[in-house]
């Protein structure tokens, strides 16, 4: 696996994480961003992403505190999603993961996201020396609750009414939590 000075590609079965380039944001991935089907999960705001306000957030992120990665099918060379440490905290060494797949053709058949999750969280764990992984997930994203189960969190706890929902009702979200099996 490379190092954290590396750039970074983890290859799967089907699927490849790499780190996401300036050439990944395209009007593909804006329509992502900007589809509410997509995100209604994330809590961002509907069609608030223009080309320029998405190009400034990515040249903006710190690597010291967010990673962006993009999900590739390996034998399509295409790029289907993302994923993401953050924030990474490094005094308390821990970091948030989530993600999205952008295109609907891969959802729910595919592998995509769970096969994508491992190989970030062994790279987490192996290489980043990460203490813990973390996610929250709402209850309605029986989806990612399903990958996120899939790929070793533990279910940590509820938080009662934490998630705005684009028709206007919060909704619970599950603490998920994995602590690095590899350290001493």
């Amino acid at each position: 696996m490379p190092t954290k000075l590396d750039e970074l590609y983890l290859e799967g079965d089907h699927f490849v994480v790499r780190d996401l380039y300036r050439s990944d944001l395209n009007k593909t991935y804006l329509g992502w961003l900007n589809d509410i089907e997509i995100t209604q999960h994330l809590g961002w705001e509907e069609g608030i992403y223009s080309m320029e306000k998405l190009v400034s957030y990515y040249e903006g992120q710190s690597e010291s505190t967010y990673q962006n990665f993009a999900i590739i099918d390996k034998e399509k060379d295409k790029h289907i999603g993302n994923l993401t440490f953050n924030p990474i905290n490094i005094r308390h060494n821990h970091t948030g993961l989530g993600g999205i797949i952008g295109d609907k053709d891969y959802w729910g058949k595919s592998g995509a996201f769970v096969e994508g999750m491992r190989l970030l969280i062994e790279y987490g764990f192996k290489v980043r020396k990460f203490k813990k992984i973390y996610s929250g997930v709402t209850v309605l994203n029986v989806p990612c609750i399903i990958a996120s189960k899939k790929t070793g969190f533990i279910e940590e706890g509820y938080l009662k009414e934490h998630h705005l929902y684009p028709d206007g009702k919060y909704v619970d979200a599950i603490a998920f939590g994995q602590i690095n099996p590899y350290l001493d």
